[in-house]
């Protein structure tokens, strides 16, 4: 993926198959991670309004629920960009998703007391689970936050 971005034009869009087989998502949630300032998220507004066909797994990283690709747009170059870029900045490589969204969130999905082991069923797919959204915390009884 890193070879495929370098090359990447600033505003293109780079995607792949595959998102629910082992080990694709979580490397690329970690790429989306490291370069999140190069990622271009105003898709974001439509994932939200089409959730169930499309999705905002991160900031800028997209899946479609119909295909399993995922897909990231660069952001267009301007000179501040160029300016910022010149700053090298440690990057995280930690894999979390944006689960909370359009009226979804933490106490109303992750709540063990209220809908027992595996919290609200209509809260998971395959994008979004109780794993990758709930801090491990909350399974050994501490409450989510609330909504």
């Amino acid at each position: 993926a890193s070879l495929a971005w370098q090359a990447l034009s600033p505003g293109g869009i780079m995607y792949g198959d595959d998102w629910a087989l082992p080990g694709v998502a979580s490397d690329m949630m970690k790429f989306a991670e490291a370069h999140a300032d190069e990622l271009d998220d105003s898709l974001g507004r439509v994932a939200r309004k089409r959730r169930r066909k499309f999705s905002r797994a991160r900031h800028g990283l997209f899946v479609s629920y119909q295909t399993f690709q995922w897909f990231m747009r660069k952001l267009p170059e301007t000179e501040e960009r160029r300016n910022a870029a010149r700053v090298a900045k440690p990057k995280p490589n930690v894999v979390k998703l944006d689960c909370w969204s359009g009226g979804w969130n933490a106490s109303y999905c992750c709540d063990l007391v209220r809908w027992g082991r595996g919290g609200n069923p209509i809260c998971w797919d395959v994008v979004y689970t109780m794993e990758a959204c709930c801090d491990p915390s909350w399974f050994r009884g501490r409450p989510p936050p609330p909504g």
